[in-house]
């Protein structure tokens, strides 16, 4: 079982780009065939 930990600077109130930044991160973690995903 593959497990990725992801953390990230969030940038404060600017919910597209914390989501931006987290779809980056899910989309690298797939790409490497990982089976969970975790964000704190």
């Amino acid at each position: 079982m593959k497990v990725a930990i992801c953390q990230s600077n969030i940038v404060w109130e600017d919910k597209v780009t914390n989501y931006k930044n987290a779809k980056n991160f899910i989309n690298e973690a797939a790409e490497q065939t990982t089976d969970s995903i975790l964000f704190p």
